[in-house]
């Protein structure tokens, strides 16, 4: 039975229990927007953030001394590039001297990508390990560089691979942001694609076909371009930091632009 106290017990109980739970709503959501200002402020901080880098003429000589190494059951297939035996030391040495070794190295291999300068044509070329298994005797001897070839390797994903400890190809988004990354092989080689019923983008057989060739290719003409494209050293920068394009800001190997 209810007493006149009890009841005054139970109202304030109550009373109290509504209060906790709009206090403590009101604390989430306030804190809740707090949290979404500051996501929203670090990320256009990191926008308005410019990453600066000098691509040393060491740097270039140390790319040119990589081998390439295929991989083909990592994802998609994955080029990692590898010391030669005869430019292990160098490789050594380049590590040793790079205060941020994985950042400058990964810098360096995208810049070179991007900018380097190459002719396409047929260039000699040795073996590349792991792709053998293509049963192509010429592969051992010459390598007909394409101007398709030229384009994807200019817009391929270079990176620091952690596993593997090595410069790589990215063998999941080998050439762009798609998984799927023949549109990203149609967007870069200007390849118009049909759409589907549901209005999404979609590659042809015989566009297959090209793409898949070309994939498998990718480590022959990587080591290709490793060993003939060239570069002039510079100062080269990037905005925002971590994904914008680099652009070339100035020449030599001055840490001024």
């Amino acid at each position: 039975m209810f007493t006149p106290k009890r009841t005054i017990v139970l109202i304030l109980a109550g009373f109290l229990a509504v209060s906790g739970f709009f206090g403590i709503r009101t604390y989430f959501l306030l804190n809740l927007h707090e949290s979404h200002e500051d996501i929203q402020s670090i990320m256009e901080k990191l926008s308005e953030d410019e990453r600066c880098f000098v691509l040393t003429q060491r740097q270039i000589d140390f790319l040119h001394s990589l081998s390439v190494k295929w991989y083909p059951n990592v994802e998609n297939g994955m080029a990692l590039l590898e010391a030669r035996p005869s430019g292990f030391l160098a490789g050594v040495l380049e590590l040793l001297r790079s205060k941020q070794n994985k950042q400058d190295l990964e810098d360096a291999f995208q810049i070179f990508l991007a900018f380097a300068d190459m002719p396409s044509g047929i260039y000699p070329l040795g073996q590349v390990e792991g792709v053998n298994a293509r049963k192509d005797p010429a592969i051992n001897s010459e390598f007909h560089m394409t101007a398709e070839h030229l384009k994807l390797l200019r817009h391929a994903n270079g990176g620091w691979e952690g596993y593997f400890h090595g410069l790589a190809i990215d063998p999941k988004r080998p050439y762009g942001d798609m998984t799927y990354f023949e549109l990203d092989m149609a967007e870069i080689l200007d390849m118009p694609l049909d759409e589907d019923q549901a209005g999404q983008k979609k590659v042809s057989d015989k566009q297959q076909k090209v793409f898949d060739q070309l994939f498998r290719d990718l480590p022959v003409s990587l080591s290709v371009y490793l060993k003939n494209a060239t570069l002039a050293p510079g100062r080269f920068c990037r905005k925002p930091a971590g994904w914008g394009a680099w652009r070339r800001v100035s020449h030599g190997e001055s840490p001024k632009s």
